[in-house]
């Protein structure tokens, strides 16, 4: 009965987002997040310069399909609102590998000040990383038996998604670090991804 009432209060007040978002809300509080979204399109043609369309559109479309689902709708705002932070903060933070998040920083840094900031914070993260990784692994080769260097290398492996290299790393000092549960679960947790 609550649907007819929300479909009802959209059809006659067409004009007002208020009832297109109570019958959104509506079927996502079920799960029916395909009906969901379709209310959430007809919002979006109704509405087409309110970007808050596109953010819950983000989130029913991560319900229905992960990351995928949520980059597709980021894109698409995008096209609409290039310069609206949100949607790229968005579109970087659905993509899973740091080179993809830098790419897409970098074709927004020009005209959108705070994607030239994040990007400047991930390259300088990554370059620092790199070195420490450089400098563990001279460390490493040195002293091939140490646990907790194996582990901090699998750390920076690990922070630039680099999981089999990290993987290889946090089995060597699994072997040793045994009372490390963290350790432990990641290396349980790396395994079963591949």
């Amino acid at each position: 009965e609550a649907e007819k009432v929300y479909r009802k209060a959209k059809k006659r007040f067409s004009e007002q987002a208020e009832p297109y978002g109570w019958l959104s809300n509506f079927y996502s509080d079920r799960r029916e997040y395909d009906s969901s979204e379709s209310v959430l399109r007809e919002a979006v043609a109704a509405f087409p310069d309110d970007m808050d369309w596109y953010l819950r559109l983000a989130s029913v479309g991560y319900r229905q399909g992960g990351d995928a689902g949520r980059c597709g709708v980021y894109r698409e705002a995008l096209g609409r609102f290039p310069h609206e932070w949100r949607f790229i903060s968005g579109l970087v933070a659905c993509v899973h590998t740091p080179d993809e998040q830098l790419q897409l920083l970098e074709q927004h840094q020009a005209v959108v000040p705070e994607a030239r900031e994040q990007m400047l914070l991930e390259y300088g993260k990554r370059y620092l990383i790199v070195d420490r990784l450089e400098v563990a692994e001279a460390q490493l080769a040195q002293t091939p038996d140490d646990a907790l260097l194996h582990r901090y290398v699998g750390d920076l492996y690990d922070s630039l998604s680099a999981y089999e290299q990290a993987l290889e790393h946090y089995e060597v000092a699994a072997r040793t670090l045994t009372d490390d549960p963290w350790l432990l679960a990641r290396v349980g947790d790396l395994r079963r991804s591949f």
